[in-house]
């Protein structure tokens, strides 16, 4: 075979600008599909002798490991750890994973944290505040104490309040125990805001432990709150061990207690002039449509998503929106959406209603506003989130030539049979029309029964024909495959449905080419290939089941990794070709008769 090149310098200098605008191209592609990378403190604002967390997440798979030398030139790195997180809520599978870092910073202000690179995946920068050192305690020379600190001594009803509850001990404790808060006066309702937290951090020339615990309370009747002291416990572990105590457990219990806090809870105000009574930091009040800007189009539907947004408030006292009619269009709303977000400074309520608008016809219809009055607990005053009413237009069907709205669609009226026989050139006025039909009906007859004779002749000759087939002699049938075509072959079905991304069609393949593989092994399902497979190659399977329900096919090829199942299945079957195929080995005679 003879290859003749004929590319002259200028066409190969072409192609070679060609393969590198496609390689540029193809990082391009890359880069647009980074992974997004969340970072979160567990404190803001932090002292400057105090160490806090930062925990970087992603939902996506990161280019690389994390390179957390960037961060040096800022905070002290004193702890890292990792974590994968897997969950499913309503047969939709998510997953995430963690970078946990325990640090302190090394200068007091505006803390400024550059992107941390994730090989070519970069996290979001972070801001918080550092101030200079921490508040200084009555009982800072001792080695145990607690205190109680509120966001405010003064609230509204139903205004949220936060409450932390803090333990200090300078000594090493083996266990601990902290009250719940007890309150008097008045009707409280108590969410926990997260899990206890531990950092260390310096008071005066001593070094401390602290645990801590914050909640949100939402006083429920104006009058004197007073929050009653809190007991802190906890035993201290032994700095030397013995035989008969050798994790150094026989240590001494110390208890502390914290001081009463009164708080003053203030009743609705008198031009507040709304309800429900709603204290807030901030609401936000969002609408959003299916198509930005909406198109109306007579007979389709399109939705209309309204989000409410509250910090200080919880998603159930967030109200529901008011209900709207509109002439000339359909409205079906669906079930709203509503959710809380926690983190130190309190609890925001969410609140998402979705309506669809089906117009039943073309022309102009007004949209009302929605206006959602609210007490700004940070002005101290009342104002009004609103969306402000629109003149929606309307455009008619395509090849629809219906009246507007609002305006009556003509009405067509039918002649009847006894006009149509009196107007001439129809069919009623000819008499021979209905007798032909009569003639030709003995022609339609004939042409059925004879229809009807071929289909049993057809039929009983594809009896006769099955019959002589099953009775002969299987000869060259009974060459039946052997065990390891087989196995290639179901092998060979699985890998196309891995490389199509079914997971419908992998999940049959699965069970047949397990079936073959593990002759001697009973399988029953997916969780019996499961325990016979490698383990990489079992998560996948899990997966399979998980994806089938999930919302769409995309979120089915995302979270299966087809390809670890395609060489899995490839190892496993090359690993059974090695061995001998006793199935086309001819019968020996038993040594002993």
């Amino acid at each position: 075979m003879v290859s003749i090149h004929l590319f002259s310098d200028l066409s190969y200098f072409k192609m070679k600008n060609f393969r590198g605008l496609w390689l540029l191209l193809f990082l391009l592609s890359f880069n647009l599909q980074a992974a997004v990378i969340q970072v979160v403190t567990d404190r803001d604002p932090v002292s400057l002798n105090e160490s806090f967390q930062l925990t970087y997440e992603s939902t996506d798979s990161v280019d690389d490991d994390p390179d957390f030398t960037v961060l040096k030139p800022h905070v002290d790195i004193l702890n890292q750890s990792q974590s994968s997180n897997v969950s499913i809520v309503n047969g939709s599978y998510s997953s995430s994973k963690s970078w946990v870092l325990t640090v302190m910073a090394k200068k007091a202000g505006e803390l400024n944290l550059p992107p941390v690179p994730f090989g070519s995946d970069q996290s979001m920068p972070l801001s918080l505040r550092v101030n200079k050192k921490s508040q200084q305690d009555a009982s800072a020379s001792e080695d145990f104490f607690t205190r109680l600190r509120v966001s405010s001594k003064q609230v509204y009803v139903q205004q949220q309040l936060i409450v932390t509850q803090s333990m200090y001990s300078s000594k090493n404790i083996s266990a601990y125990s902290l009250s719940d808060l007890n309150f008097s006066g008045s009707d409280v309702v108590i969410e926990q805001l997260g899990d206890e937290k531990q950092y260390k951090t310096r008071i005066g020339n001593r070094a401390y432990l602290v645990i801590e615990k914050s909640y949100a309370i939402y006083p429920q009747v104006a009058g004197a709150l007073d929050l009653k002291p809190v007991m802190a416990e906890a035993r201290t572990a032994s700095l030397s061990s013995s035989f008969f105590d050798p994790l150094g457990r026989k240590g001494g219990v110390v208890r502390a207690q914290s001081e009463a806090v009164s708080l003053a809870v203030l009743p609705i105000p008198l031009d507040a002039d709304m309800s429900p009574w709603l204290p807030a930091e901030s609401l936000v009040l969002e609408e959003k449509w299916a198509v930005n800007p909406p198109k109306f189009i007579q007979g389709e539907p399109l939705t209309r998503t309204i989000s409410i947004k509250a910090e200080g408030l919880t998603a159930a006292q967030l109200p529901e929106l008011p209900e709207i009619s509109m002439s000339g269009v359909k409205l079906y709303p669906d079930q709203p959406l509503i959710k809380d977000i926690e983190n130190d400074t309190g609890i925001t309520g969410y609140r998402t209603e979705k309506v669809a608008f089906i117009p039943t016809g073309s022309g102009e219809v007004s949209l009302p506003e929605i206006e959602i009055p609210w007490w700004n607990t940070v002005t101290q005053q009342r104002e009004v989130a609103k969306i402000p009413a629109r003149i929606i237009q309307v455009s008619p069907a395509l090849g629809d030539s219906s009246m507007p709205l609002g305006k009556p669609r003509p009405l067509s009226i039918q002649t009847p049979i006894e006009e149509l026989k009196a107007i001439p050139g129809t069919m009623a006025d000819e008499d021979n029309s209905f007798t032909s039909v009569e003639g030709g009906s003995t022609k339609w007859k004939w042409l059925s029964i004879i229809f009807a004779l071929a289909w049993v002749m057809t039929m009983l000759a594809w009896i006769i024909f099955s019959r002589k087939r099953n009775n002969r002699p299987i000869i060259n049938e009974g060459v039946e495959l052997s065990s390891s075509r087989k196995i290639k072959q179901a092998l060979t079905q699985l890998e196309t449905s891995c490389n199509q991304r079914d997971s419908s069609g992998c999940r049959s393949a699965l069970i047949n080419w397990a079936e073959l593989l593990f002759a001697d092994a009973e399988i029953q399902g997916m969780k019996s290939i499961m325990l016979l497979v490698p383990q990489r190659m079992a998560e996948e399977i899990e997966k399979i089941d998980i994806g089938l329900y999930a919302e769409s096919p995309e979120v089915q090829q995302r979270i299966i990794d087809f390809d670890v199942i395609a060489k899995e299945a490839r190892k496993l079957s090359r690993e059974q070709n090695k061995k001998p195929d006793n199935s086309q080995m001819p019968l020996l005679e038993p040594m002993y008769k």
